[in-house]
This record gives structure tokens, C-alpha cells and sequence, in this order.
């Protein structure tokens, strides 16, 4: 084999900085970076069975959820099918709406939704950035 006679090991599909991530991990037991990092090292991880990477990947998304990213991580929950992350999404979402209704404020997912039935009243007269916002909502509305 090639690899024994040189001193470079090549990986397919592996980019540089998921595999420094990957070493961390098993040197370390931690993970760093951001999501789209820790997408591509759950990929990683799932392509060459290593389960205790997922789970720290898993556990890592939870503690960095924030109204602004949860729709990213419930995106790459359905897209990989891990159907406990996209509880726990729906689940944050539930409870930030909630919250903000206890303390009397509208909900502030993202920093833009006033109200879910007030965007739906008003949502076929906007356009543009607004609109992309509003189908999240819905998406959202429909796993109520």
C-alpha cells in the first residue's frame, strides 16, 4: 500500500478541520466550533461508527441552540432523520414561545415573530426576506 511507503494518510470526503475536531474528540472527549462544523463532524462520525461522537455532536447542538440557529439544527434533524433532536427543537420552540407569553412579551424567535396569528393574517402582503421568515413559521405552526 501506498501509505505504508509515505508518511501522508489521505481521507476521502474529510475535510482538514473535521478531522482536527475529530482527533480533539478523542483526545480531549470535547468538541469546538460551530454548527456547521459539528453537522459535518455528525456525518463524519456516522460514516465510520462512532457513536459517542454522535452523541457529544448531538449534545453540543442542544447547548448552543438560541432562537436564531434552532431552525438550522431542526433542518439538519430532518434531514438526517435523528428524530429525537427534532423533538427536542420543537420542544425549544414550544418553550420559548411560551416563556415569552408568561412574561408578557410576544414571542422573539429569530427577533422577528410578533405572533403567529397575527403573521398568518398578514402574510400574503409581504414579500422578500419577510416571506422566507414566514414559511419557517409555518413550518413550525405544522408540527404544533
Amino acid at each position: 500500500m501506498a501509505e505504508s511507503r509515505q508518511s501522508i494518510i489521505e481521507i476521502p470526503d474529510c475535510d482538514y478541520l473535521v478531522f482536527q475536531e475529530f482527533l480533539r474528540f478523542l483526545y480531549c472527549y470535547e468538541i469546538e466550533g460551530d454548527e456547521n462544523l459539528v453537522f459535518n463532524l455528525f456525518a463524519f462520525a456516522d460514516k465510520y461508527v462512532q457513536p459517542d461522537l454522535n452523541e457529544k455532536c448531538l449534545n453540543f447542538l442542544k447547548e448552543k441552540a438560541n432562537p436564531d440557529n434552532i431552525y438550522i439544527i431542526l433542518d439538519f434533524a430532518r434531514r438526517e432523520n435523528i428524530s429525537h433532536l427534532k423533538s427536542w427543537c420543537l420542544n425549544f420552540l414550544r418553550s420559548t414561545i411560551d416563556a415569552s407569553n408568561r412574561v408578557g412579551n410576544r414571542p422573539a424567535i429569530g427577533g422577528k415573530c410578533r405572533n403567529i396569528f397575527e403573521i398568518t393574517d398578514i402574510s400574503s402582503n409581504i414579500v422578500g426576506p419577510k416571506s422566507k421568515f414566514l414559511t419557517k413559521i409555518f413550518f413550525f405552526s405544522q408540527h404544533f
